[in-house]
């Protein structure tokens, strides 16, 4: 249960550097195309 519940931190927490990457990524192209 504990390795689950690890697993299920890391996830999250990958997924939420992944989300802040691409939103950081689509700022970034909106501002270099206007």
């Amino acid at each position: 249960m504990r390795t689950q519940q690890r697993l299920l931190t890391i996830i999250s927490g990958a997924t939420m550097i992944a989300i802040g990457i691409l939103l950081i990524t689509g700022f970034g192209a909106d501002i270099t195309r206007s």
